[in-house]
């Protein structure tokens, strides 16, 4: 009799995780669902509009890779005064670049800015290197999982053509020395 309760017991235990499984397969299923709907009412909110509260889908940092922005977006340029440029003109900008280191800390580097004006031939750009950033921030120093912001505002040559965006690259040092590019990019308004 002892016998016949254990295979009972054997039999129940089989039974029990039989089940389990279409549960767990159900609540995934729902778990994906919610998910996916979520994830959909993200994208469609980004749409392009021009009001300063949407959602910028850009290339940012997760919580374990670093990642740049430009702020605001879509950035400003102004006429540079006494720069004579003919067939064209000079301007420059207030930026914002803002950095999110991922599970190391970041040392900034340099930041290279070129103007994109539709042409194939690009246009300006800018290199701000090490030395004048340190001049300017004092530590280039961001900390494992904070973000930092540096205040930027580069002068660009003579230009022909209106600029549609800024692309750049942030180059950064992690704490082993391993030099990283980050893309950037913004539209000019």
């Amino acid at each position: 009799m002892a016998f016949g309760l254990r295979a009972l017991g054997a039999t129940f235990k089989a039974r029990c995780h039989v089940k389990s499984p279409t549960r767990l397969r159900k609540a995934a299923v729902h778990a994906v669902v919610v998910l996916s709907l979520g994830m959909l009412g993200v994208l469609i909110s980004a749409c392009d509009d021009d009001s300063p509260h949407r959602v910028l889908l850009l290339n940012t940092a997760t919580s374990f890779t670093p990642g740049g922005i430009f702020s605001p977006n879509p950035i400003r340029l102004a006429p540079l005064g006494g720069v004579q440029c003919p067939g064209g003109f000079a301007f420059g900008t207030t930026l914002n670049l803002i950095i999110t280191a991922g599970i190391h800390d970041l040392t900034l580097d340099s930041v290279t800015l070129h103007m994109i004006d539709g042409t194939n031939l690009g246009g300006p750009s800018v290199t701000i290197p090490s030395p004048e950033l340190a001049t300017q921030f004092g530590s280039m120093f961001i900390h494992a999982g904070t973000t930092r912001a540096f205040a930027l505002q580069p002068a660009f040559g003579c230009i022909a053509n209106q600029p549609r965006s800024l692309r750049g690259d942030a180059f950064v040092f992690d704490n082993q020395g391993r030099r990283q590019t980050l893309p950037l990019e913004g539209s000019i308004r």
